[in-house]
């Protein structure tokens, strides 16, 4: 691992605090996802003034950081201690924000390493992409693994509309896991996790790791949509907005939307259009204006199509109004 260069260290002004460090940048290397790696930020009070840290918080739950104390006079000084759990693959960058009352009040630290999967898979993840509900819809996910006498322990999932079983037991350091998506699916936009289970050695030291693949699907009956969901992103005050869903058959089968209608929104005026298309698709299409409101532009659409296998659909709306 390397460090980087230590923070400039501007002129101390009379009775002012400088908050210096000793580096800002730590570089870890290569490093397995099974790891968690230490590192410290020395920093010294490097001004005239009484130096008190206000704020140290890491950008991500899997990195903690500590530090004993809070004030330090002209020449003293401490260091802030970082943990870091690796999770993930490839290049990782974590950053640590520290705020005092020294000028300026906010200073960055950064962590950074390229993670290596003691275990890796692909495909990454099992896209279903748009899976009819009356048929079974499988996935088969390879494993590899840095110890070739690895073992699988356990194999769950989150839902009970996607399994998961061994296909291939582990042989050579690689494995074969079957994924595979059921007709009790929900329909619309899907989301669950497999959970596999492994145990093996990493340089000598015993390895208990838990590899997680996602799973992602539009489960449909008759219609699907595109996109799943009305994203209407970021919209400012006082401003309208129209967003709107295609709604199609993938067997071109015909059908009619014959209804459609906002059941549940954060702000009053709002409403969504139905508007058939020549090509056999039809538009849904949510017209609104936020007026004074701020916050989450949050709610849900119903719609019917004269289909038989599709009964009302609900299809969320996800915003956020903000100046």
């Amino acid at each position: 691992s390397s460090p980087s260069a230590a923070s400039p260290k501007p002129a101390a002004a009379a009775g002012k605090p400088v908050l210096t460090f000793e580096k800002l940048v730590q570089d870890f290397g290569r490093v397995s996802d099974t790891a968690t790696v230490t590192t410290e930020f020395g920093f010294t009070n490097t001004g005239g003034g009484t130096l008190v840290i206000e704020e140290v918080k890491a950008s991500c739950g899997c990195t903690t950081t500590t530090l004993p104390r809070t004030e330090f006079g002209p020449g003293d000084g401490e260091a802030i201690a970082v943990e870091w759990d690796m999770i993930g693959a490839g290049p990782q960058t974590k950053t640590i924000t520290v705020r005092s009352n020294a000028t300026p009040p906010i200073l960055q630290l950064k962590i950074t390493a390229f993670s290596v999967p003691f275990v890796s898979r692909n495909p990454y993840m099992a896209q279903f992409g748009q899976a009819r509900r009356d048929v079974d819809h499988r996935q088969v996910i390879q494993l590899e693994c840095q110890d070739p006498n690895f073992t699988i322990t356990n194999v769950e999932t989150t839902q009970d509309s996607l399994q998961a079983r061994i296909l291939s037991p582990p042989k050579d350091g690689k494995a074969q896991i079957e994924v595979f998506l059921l007709p009790t699916v929900k329909w619309g936009q899907y989301f669950a996790k497999v959970l596999i289970d492994v145990s093996g050695q990493l340089e000598g030291e015993p390895i208990e790791h838990r590899v997680e693949v996602s799973a992602a699907a539009f489960a449909y009956d008759g219609v699907v949509l595109q996109p799943t969901y009305f994203t209407v992103g970021h919209v400012h005050p006082k401003e309208a907005f129209e967003f709107e869903i295609v709604v199609s058959s993938p067997t071109q089968e015909p059908f009619e939307v014959l209804s459609a209608e906002v059941v549940t929104a954060t702000i009053d005026d709002i409403r969504v259009e139905v508007r058939a298309q020549a090509d056999g698709t039809t538009r849904l299409v949510l017209i609104g204006d936020p007026e004074d409101y701020l916050g989450p532009l949050q709610g849900q659409v119903r719609f019917k199509t004269n289909l038989p296998s599709d009964p009302d659909r609900t299809v969320n709306i996800v915003g956020l109004v903000r100046h």
